[in-house]
C-alpha cells in the first residue's frame, strides 16, 4: 500500500509540473498556449527531441476562450499543438457547439480540424460531417466532403460547405439539396445568411414542389418575408401556367410579382403565349399584365395567330387554373395566314370562344376587308366559325387594281359564317347597299350593279362573291359601265385598308397610319 501512494504521488506531481510549466512557458515567452485545465493523468517525455505530455481521464482544455474536451489527448509542447481522442467535445462561446470521434488543434493558427462522427450544433441548426476544419481566426467551419445541415423541417445536403459563426452565414458548393415538406431545392451554390433568414442561389439551381416547378441562375429569397428576386434565364412552372423571364420579384404574402426582360407567359391548356418585355402578376386575382414590344400567340395544330398590342392582359380560371380572357390594349393589330385585323382593342373570351374588336376595327379574310364599328368573331376547334359586324357594316372586295374599282357591301349589321377558315356566306340586314362588277369568266365587264334593299344574302366561293341574293325587294339595277353614276361608284364610309393590312407576322408591330 505505501508503494502505491508513492507512485500516485507522483504521479500527481508529474501532472501538476506539467501544468506549471505550461504557465510559465507562456508568461516566459507570452505566446498563447493551450492549457490544461483537468486530466486523470498526464505523463511527459521527449522522442527525438520533441517533447509532448500525454493525458488522459476527464480531459479539459483552454485556448483563448474555446475549451475542448476528450477521453485522452497529446499535447505537443513546443508546437502549440494537441490531438485529442475519445468523446471530443469543443464549447466555443455560449452558443457553438462541435462534437467528434477525434481532434486535431494547432494553438499557434488557432484551427481545429475534427474526425468522424462530427456534429456542430449552434441556436439554428445541426450539422453533420465526418471531416470539420474550424478556423478560429476567421470564425469558419468548413466541411468538404459531405455535410447534412438539419434545422427545423428543412435538411440540406451539399458535397462543400463553410459556415460564418459570426455572421451566422452558410455557404453550400456542389449538389447542393435543401428538402422541407413544401418543395425541393437543388443547387450548385447556396448563400443562407440566418440573421436576416435570407437564401442566396449562385449557379443553376431548381426548386421543385407538388404543382411548381423553378429554375434560376441567381437570386435571394427571404424566408422572413416569403420575398423572392430571381435572375438569369427564370423559368417558372405552375400547374398548367408557365413563365420565363430575366428577373422574376416575387412577394408571396400579397401573391404579386413582376417580371422583366424577355417575358414569356404560357397557358399550355389553351396553347396561348404572351410575351413582351414586362409583366405584372397579381395571383389573388389571377390577373397579369404584360406590357413592352408585347405579342401573343394562339397556336393550332394548323397554324398560329400572331397578336400585338401597346398592352396585354390575362385573367385566369382560378378553377381550371387556363387562361379565360385576353385582353389586348391600344394598336392593336394580328396575322394569321388566313385571316388578319387591326382595331384600337380587342378581348378574347375562352368562355363562349369569342373575340371582340373595337375602335375602328377592319377584319381581312383572303380578298375580303370587312368593317364595322364592332366587331364579333366566333372560334370553334381554334378557326373562325361565324361573326356579327355591329354598326355600319362594310365589305370591300377590289375588283381591279388598276382601275381602281371595288365590289361593296354595306349595311347597319351583317352576320358573316365560314367554312375551312374561309368566308361563305354573308346576311347584311338594315339599308343594305351594293356595288358589284359583273363579270364573265374571262373578266369581261358585263356591268356594275347598284342595288338597295333592306336585307341581302351574299354567296362566296373562289375567294370571290359568287351570288347575290335580295331577301326583299330591291331598288335600282344593272348599268352599262359609261352609265353608271359617279357618285355611287363608292358607297358612303368606304375607305380601302389594304396598306394597314399586315402581310406577315413581323408587321403585327407597324401601327397603323
Amino acid at each position: 500500500m505505501p508503494s502505491f501512494r508513492k507512485e500516485l504521488s507522483i504521479l500527481f506531481g508529474l501532472l501538476s509540473l506539467a501544468l506549471s510549466l505550461s504557465a510559465q512557458l507562456q508568461n516566459e515567452s507570452g505566446k498563447k498556449l493551450i492549457l490544461v485545465k483537468q486530466a486523470t493523468l498526464g505523463i511527459s517525455e521527449i522522442k527525438a527531441g520533441v517533447e509532448t505530455t500525454r493525458f488522459v481521464g476527464d480531459c479539459i482544455f483552454e485556448h483563448e476562450g474555446a475549451l475542448m474536451y476528450c477521453d485522452s489527448a497529446t499535447l505537443y509542447n513546443s508546437a502549440n499543438q494537441m490531438k485529442a481522442i475519445g468523446n471530443v467535445y469543443m464549447n466555443i462561446g455560449d452558443t457553438l457547439f462541435i462534437y467528434s470521434d477525434s481532434l486535431f488543434y494547432d494553438g499557434n493558427l488557432k484551427t481545429a480540424t475534427l474526425y468522424d462522427n462530427v456534429k456542430l450544433i449552434d441556436t439554428t441548426a445541426e450539422l453533420s460531417t465526418d471531416l470539420l476544419i474550424y478556423d478560429r481566426m476567421i470564425e469558419r467551419a468548413h466541411y468538404p466532403n459531405y455535410g447534412v445541415i438539419v434545422s427545423d423541417s428543412n435538411r440540406l445536403t451539399s458535397i462543400n460547405g463553410y459556415y460564418y459563426t459570426s455572421p451566422k452565414e452558410f455557404l453550400f458548393q456542389n449538389n447542393v439539396v435543401l428538402t422541407n415538406p413544401d418543395y425541393v431545392l437543388k443547387s450548385d451554390t447556396l448563400l443562407y445568411k440566418s440573421m436576416v433568414k435570407t437564401a442566396i442561389i449562385r449557379g443553376p439551381t431548381t426548386i421543385t414542389g407538388k404543382d411548381r416547378y423553378v429554375y434560376a441562375e441567381s437570386g435571394w429569397y427571404d424566408t422572413r418575408f416569403e420575398n423572392a428576386h430571381l435572375r438569369k434565364k427564370v423559368f417558372i412552372r405552375d400547374k398548367d401556367r408557365t413563365l420565363n423571364a430575366d428577373t422574376v420579384y416575387y412577394q408571396k404574402k400579397i401573391n404579386y410579382g413582376e417580371a422583366f426582360g424577355h417575358v414569356i407567359m404560357h397557358d399550355t391548356t389553351q396553347n396561348i403565349f404572351a410575351l413582351g418585355k414586362k409583366a405584372k402578376l397579381f395571383g389573388q386575382k389571377e390577373l397579369a399584365w404584360i406590357t413592352g414590344n408585347t405579342e401573343a400567340r394562339m397556336v393550332d395544330k394548323k397554324d398560329t395567330l400572331f397578336l400585338h398590342a401597346d398592352s396585354l392582359k390575362l385573367i385566369y380560371d382560378t378553377v381550371k387554373q387556363d387562361g379565360r380572357y385576353l385582353y389586348g390594349f391600344h394598336h392593336v393589330k394580328f396575322f394569321r395566314k388566313d385571316m388578319q385585323g387591326v382595331c384600337d382593342s380587342i378581348v378574347y373570351s375562352k368562355v363562349d370562344s369569342m373575340a371582340t374588336m373595337f375602335g375602328r376595327p377592319v377584319l381581312w379574310n383572303e380578298n375580303n376587308q370587312l368593317t364595322a364599328d364592332t366587331i364579333y368573331l366566333w372560334t370553334s376547334h381554334q378557326t373562325a366559325d361565324s361573326s356579327l359586324f355591329k354598326g355600319d357594316a362594310f365589305i370591300v372586295q377590289e375588283d381591279d387594281s388598276i382601275n381602281l374599282s371595288y365590289n361593296q357591301v354595306k349595311g347597319r349589321d351583317m352576320r358573316a359564317y365560314f367554312r375551312a377558315d374561309s368566308l361563305r356566306t354573308v346576311y347584311v340586314n338594315g339599308n343594305a347597299e351594293t356595288v358589284y362588277y359583273s363579270r364573265e369568266e374571262d373578266r369581261t365587264l358585263v356591268g356594275i350593279l347598284y342595288l338597295l334593299s333592306s336585307k341581302i344574302r351574299l354567296n362566296f366561293g373562289g375567294n370571290e362573291i359568287k351570288e347575290v341574293i335580295y331577301i326583299e325587294k330591291p331598288d335600282g339595277g344593272m348599268y352599262p359601265e359609261k352609265d353608271y353614276p359617279t357618285d355611287k361608284l363608292r358607297l358612303k364610309g368606304f375607305i380601302w385598308n389594304e396598306k394597314d393590312r399586315p402581310k406577315s407576322k413581323k408587321e403585327i408591330f407597324i401601327h397603323r397610319e
